[in-house]
């Protein structure tokens, strides 16, 4: 049988009225994925699964899984 395919989702937790932590959380890839986290200017902000954010804006995340496409998403925080 075939393994079933990753998936992930991005949760935003409001941590403070000032600071929100955005955690890219996924399934099916073993521990052996990375993260890409881009702020609203497409500078790259974080490497790590969770990164914590100060100003609103949509932010990026590109998980990368070996041997599956590259899945990119973005949160808004108010």
């Amino acid at each position: 049988p075939l393994d079933p395919a990753p998936f992930y989702y991005i949760q935003n937790r409001l941590g403070s009225c000032t600071e929100h932590t955005l955690t890219a959380n996924t399934s099916g890839c073993t521990g052996t994925e990375t993260f890409e986290w881009r702020n609203p200017g497409g500078t790259l902000i974080g490497t790590t699964r969770s990164i914590v954010v100060t100003a609103s804006g949509t932010y990026e995340v590109t998980v990368k899984c070996p041997g599956c496409p590259d899945i990119t998403d973005t949160v808004t925080v108010p």
